[in-house]
């Protein structure tokens, strides 16, 4: 884990990943029948396959990597968002949308975003952090200890939490419902399948770059 990253010990990231799949029910509800007598209670997940290494004919057919979102009903907006920019796989129970069935453009790599912005009223304690006195020097510089047995983790602001294997799987927890935050983090599981696999992506910020010439701002007759 890199230095500027906080150190989450497993088992906490298991209790944080059983409560992300298990949001109150409030959180659940479909807006769309909201103004029903029996509103809807449900997750919304689609299944995307970013492009992670493009054909090149005579050599490699396109490789793709697999990505599934799932958030409780209150969130479809940010599922329609992510789906809007990378777009969707279809139905991921279909075995013509199994990636694992279609190795020829697969590129092995397998990432799951889990929407949680309930996690915030979550305990240290009740995740299984350590009390200040037992915790380790890093754990109290990452604030992964607790003193008062209410403090919040991470103080009760929004965060997300990574969990990556050297095979290509990764899972992340998001506890905010910033589209931008959304869109970054599937971007960054992109980019780690990227690495894995050993393409590289453009990061292309959409700037048009055009030769100019500076005249400048004063102009005098030459003698």
């Amino acid at each position: 884990i890199a230095d500027d990253k906080k150190a989450v010990p497993l088992a906490v990231f298991n209790n944080l990943l059983d409560a992300a799949l298990d949001p109150p029910q409030a959180n659940m509800e479909v807006p769309f029948t909201a103004g029903s007598g029996s509103p809807a209670h449900a997750w919304v997940k689609f299944l995307s396959r970013p492009l992670v290494c493009p054909e090149v004919p005579g050599f490699t057919a396109e490789k793709r990597m697999e990505f599934r979102l799932m958030a409780p009903g209150t969130m479809v907006a940010n599922v329609d968002f992510l789906e809007s920019v990378f777009g969707n796989a279809g139905e991921a129970s279909l075995p013509e949308n199994d990636a694992a069935l279609d190795a020829e453009h697969w590129s092995g790599h397998t990432g799951c975003l889990i929407m949680a912005p309930h996690l915030l009223t979550l305990k240290k304690k009740d995740l299984g952090l350590p009390h200040w006195d037992q915790a380790t020097e890093r754990q109290r510089r990452d604030s992964m200890a607790w003193k008062d047995p209410e403090e919040r983790y991470n103080n009760g602001g929004a965060f997300k939490i990574c969990c990556l294997t050297k095979r290509g799987v990764f899972v992340t927890l998001l506890a905010d419902n910033y589209f931008g935050y959304c869109k970054k983090d599937v971007k960054t599981q992109l980019s780690f399948a990227c690495n894995l696999f050993g393409t590289e992506e453009e990061h292309a910020g959409g700037a048009l770059a055009c030769a100019s010439i500076s005249w400048g701002k004063e102009f005098r007759e030459d003698y």
